[in-house]
């Protein structure tokens, strides 16, 4: 099951009211009844015997589980190693690293303090260092702040990020105003002081933050 931007889940008794856009359910052995809803109708749902995974779409292709003991910072060096993507593509690149979305990939970057368009090939081995703590770092925070809030699985916790859909809002850090970029079709949330660019962007955000400090 891949819920995309909009599915949603849900567990709730069968007298409960279904999520908007219910797609399918299952009545589980406790009576409970587990709900697949998507309003954008973007999400994939397979049903396959256990063990074959050949008839779904990428599955055999899935890069490194990000919260596994095999995500060690030498299997990192060598996935990032060559790469001329920018970050952020390289950070959602599902063959590679399995799996960060685009809530996560923003912060992910801002923790690193690297901008969604600087290039991989261009990270210096700190950076990259920093960048991979930063993924574990953040994945962590946002497991555990999820977890803190407490909310039934149909609701989307957001409220702990400090950069994601937080365009023109101040820095939780410097108070610089956030910025959104289009990246290969995403747009990507970042603070321009904390994650500075490496080339020239269109529009001289130096001068914006000259005139924050």
């Amino acid at each position: 099951m891949h819920c995309m931007l909009a599915g949603r889940l849900q567990i709730a008794l069968p007298k409960d009211k279904q999520l908007a856009r219910t797609c399918f359910s299952f009545f589980l052995d406790d009576g409970a009844r587990f709900s697949y809803s998507d309003e954008k109708k973007m999400g994939k749902v397979y049903l396959t015997a256990p063990g074959s995974y050949e008839s779904i779409p990428g599955f055999r292709e899935q890069g490194i589980d990000i919260l596994s003991a095999d995500f060690t910072e030498e299997a990192f060096d060598r996935l990032i190693s060559g790469r001329r993507h920018q970050a952020r593509v390289f950070l959602m690149d599902q063959t590679a690293l399995s799996a960060i979305g685009n809530a996560y990939a923003d912060e992910i970057l801002f923790a690193a303090g690297i901008h969604p368009k600087t290039s991989c090939a261009s990270l210096t081995v700190e950076e990259r260092r920093k960048l991979y703590d930063s993924i574990r770092a953040v994945m962590a925070w946002g497991i555990a702040e999820v977890e803190k809030a407490d909310q039934p699985i149909e609701v989307k916790v957001r409220d702990h990020a400090k950069v994601r859909n937080r365009n023109g809002q101040p820095c939780l850090v410097c108070g610089t105003t956030i910025r959104r970029v289009g990246v290969l079709g995403f747009d990507s949330f970042y603070c321009p002081r904390c994650q500075p660019a490496t080339r020239k962007q269109f529009i001289p955000w130096h001068e914006e933050r000259k005139s924050d400090a």
